[in-house]
């Protein structure tokens, strides 16, 4: 059985996978998050164990993943 920090973990490992296949792939991440003036390389990118705080929002704007599944740890879906 997983421990609860490791199926977060995995959580956040997900999102990331998730927001690089939105755009195809790390490279392509980094490269429209650097067009919109947050310059970041792919080999950062790919380094990634969650999306960071600084850079969810961003994240968000490139590839249409709301921030609450990206980081529901900062910020938690809020009921309608």
């Amino acid at each position: 059985m997983q421990s609860p920090e490791s199926c977060v973990t995995i959580a956040f490992m997900d999102a990331v996978e998730r927001a690089k296949q939105a755009v195809g792939g790390a490279s392509e991440l980094a490269r429209r998050l650097s067009e919109i003036g947050k310059s970041i390389t792919s080999q950062a990118v790919t380094q990634w164990r969650q999306i960071p705080a600084l850079r969810a929002h961003d994240v968000e704007h490139v590839t249409g993943i709301p921030v609450h599944e990206l980081r529901p740890d900062l910020w938690p879906e809020q009921a309608a």
